[in-house]
Order: structure tokens, then sequence, then C-alpha cells
């Protein structure tokens, strides 16, 4: 699961949606993209709740821990 978080909808996708995850859990939830910090963060699922797992700012390697092939450079997804 990928949410592209803005401005208008952060507070949904922070709030209404983690809700609905937490019944429908996914192993690996989001790579949550933040366009304002160019940061992502990749959340869990353990124990009933998601817990963040790494969060890349800027310029690094984003890795899946479920999808092996699954990973990119942070600077690539925020190219224009």
């Amino acid at each position: 699961m990928v949410e592209i978080l803005s401005p208008s909808t952060a507070r949904c996708d922070r709030g209404k949606k983690i809700k609905f995850y937490k019944k429908h859990p996914i192993p690996e939830y989001i790579w949550s993209i933040e366009s304002e910090t160019q940061g992502i963060k990749i959340y869990g699922f353990q124990s009933g709740d998601y817990d963040l797992i790494e969060y890349v700012m800027e310029k690094g390697l984003v890795k899946s821990k479920i999808l092996q092939n699954l990973q990119s450079e942070v600077e690539n997804i925020f190219k224009t």
C-alpha cells in the first residue's frame, strides 16, 4: 500500500484510513510518501497496530521488508 500525502489529505490518511487498515491489516502498510518533507515512512503491522519501521528523508534507499525486489532511491521518487 502506498499513500501519497498532501496537505489537504494528510489528516484523513493518518486518521480514518489508519483505522480502516487496522480492521483489515496489510503486513507492510504504507509507504507514506510525504511531498512536503520529501520523506518516506514505512509502517509494518505488529501486535494489532502499525509501527514505524523506517523513515528516510531526501536521500537514501528505501526497501520493502515484504517484497524483496521493491526498492527505490528516495530522490528518484521526488524528481520532477
